[in-house]
């Protein structure tokens, strides 16, 4: 009997530490079982597309006399076949190149809590008519684009609402098929019984894409800086729900980051009045500078967060979407403090702990950290690039994809001659700024592509500062001290 009884407790324990083994394994499991899902579903999207390519080659082909090999019909088939080896990331003819979306970056376990920030206030939230770098910040957490730009890998592409691309007719024309499956977000403004019509179920589709390009396209939308970047595009077409098509009426530098970063319209929000109505066809550009949704201070995207609060000068708060098809910050919340506005103000709340992470200005680092007037930052060690994380307020110095620089009017004198332009840059005492204004914080670059990455020139040489040089090639321009001043 006792044995019986020690049989059953050993049996039982066995039991317990399997299914808390494999209860701690369900989130790993659970990443590989969506990465293994994604895989799948490209590969199924990739022969589809392939095929219905085929047939449309096919049908196109004139009629093959007996006996003749039809070489044409086999290119058509390999310039569309998909080969793992080419998904790189790196823009291609022919080939989907997108590289595939990265769920590794996210760990279940470590998911939770607010982040708080210092933040500008947005002056409009809709992405077309305020194309402000605040209001992109709150369009990059709330809504996606066709593909993105991996973090450790900003020159290449990666998949993100399109699942594939293919390029052709020299970067003319640009052929995505859609992620199925990908729901709009329900507004906060659902809520209200008046807007109860916006509490439904819509998926994403490719003529919320046209939707956004025929607006940009719109004289009547007021959103020249972004059409600037479309004004070569001839049109957006839906082939069917899950495939859109770009076609540019010329082969231009910017055509594919502004078709690949593409991010989609919901035009059962913007093509609607606010009782739910329909906007007539014509009516669509002039509502949309003044529509009622912008008004409300709302957003609505497929992104990994929704809008949850919005008090202009005040809060943005923004809380996780449950209903992302992707993988997103490990946050539940991200809150921006609009209401602390001066440098002095912010620093001293982040001290306080009104907010989880600061950037210091240049003269803020130097007088907290490397005349260490604040103790609880480490001092700058040279030689360990993470010391400052030791400290009871973390620091550390990264690198940003952001550059400065002085602007020269080509076509305006004096800068239309190239010895002036090129006596100014002698004149410029680059490393002396960076040393003496930013302490450090930054390095020379002769281009506005980043140093180290795929595309930058390294054969480009800097201009050295050297004021001799300068005066030679002012003179030679034509400069010269008229009045004994000793400006030229």
């Amino acid at each position: 009997m006792n044995a019986l009884k020690w049989s059953l407790i050993i049996v039982t324990a066995a039991l317990l530490v399997y299914m808390a083994v494999d209860r701690w394994r369900e989130p790993q499991q659970f990443q590989r079982v969506s990465q293994s899902l994604d895989r799948l579903e490209t590969a199924l999207q990739d022969l589809a597309r392939s095929q219905k390519q085929l047939a449309e080659a096919l049908a196109r082909q004139p009629p093959v006399n007996q006996g003749l090999r039809p070489a044409v019909v086999t290119n058509s088939i390999s310039a569309v076949t998909v080969d793992p080896k080419i998904q790189d990331g790196n823009p291609k003819l022919g080939v989907n190149f997108l590289l595939p979306y990265d769920r590794t970056h996210d760990h279940p376990e470590r998911r939770g809590g607010t982040f708080k920030i210092f933040e500008d206030t947005p002056r409009r939230l809709n992405p077309l008519i305020d194309s402000s770098a605040i209001t992109q910040r709150v369009q990059a957490l709330t809504t996606d684009s066709l593909c993105d730009r991996p973090a450790t890998h900003p020159e290449q592409w990666a998949q993100s609402l399109a699942t594939s691309v293919i390029i052709s007719d020299d970067y003319k024309t640009y052929t995505f098929n859609l992620r199925r499956g990908v729901m709009w977000q329900r507004p906060v403004l659902a809520q209200h019984k008046e807007y109860a019509w916006l509490a439904q179920e819509v998926e994403l589709t490719a003529a919320d894409f046209k939707f956004a390009v025929d607006l940009i396209l719109d004289p009547a939308v007021d959103c020249p800086s972004l059409r600037n970047y479309y004004e070569d595009i001839d049109k957006a077409e839906v082939v069917d729900d899950y495939t859109l098509r770009v076609l540019w009426k010329k082969k231009t530098y910017n055509s594919l980051s502004a078709s690949l970063a593409l991010t989609p319209l919901p035009r059962h929000v913007y093509g609607r009045n606010s009782d739910g109505s329909v906007v007539p066809a014509d009516r669509l550009g002039v509502n949309f500078n003044q529509h009622w949704f912008d008004d409300q201070h709302a957003v609505v995207g497929v992104g990994a967060f929704i809008l949850e609060e919005y008090v202009p000068d005040k809060v943005l708060r923004l809380r996780r979407n449950p209903d992302y098809w992707g993988v997103s910050q490990h946050f539940d919340a991200i809150e921006w403090n609009m209401e602390v506005k001066k440098d002095d103000a912010q620093l001293i709340a982040f001290k306080n702990g009104r907010v989880h992470a600061h950037g210091l200005m240049p003269n803020y680092y130097k007088s907290e950290i490397l005349d260490h007037h604040e103790p609880r930052f480490a001092a700058l060690d040279p030689q360990n690039s993470k010391a400052g994380r030791t400290g009871e307020l973390a620091w550390e110095r990264v690198k940003r994809m952001q550059y400065t620089y002085i602007g020269w009017n080509l076509r305006r004198e004096p800068f239309n001659d190239k010895r002036v332009r090129q006596a100014m840059s002698h004149a410029l005492p680059k490393e002396r700024i960076i040393k003496d204004v930013f302490f450090g914080l930054g390095v020379p670059v002769l281009s506005d592509v980043a140093p180290g990455t795929q595309y930058a020139n390294n054969d480009l040489k800097p201009y050295a500062f050297d004021l001799e040089q300068a005066k030679k090639l002012l003179a030679e321009a034509g400069w010269k001290d008229s009045d004994g001043d000793g400006v030229l």
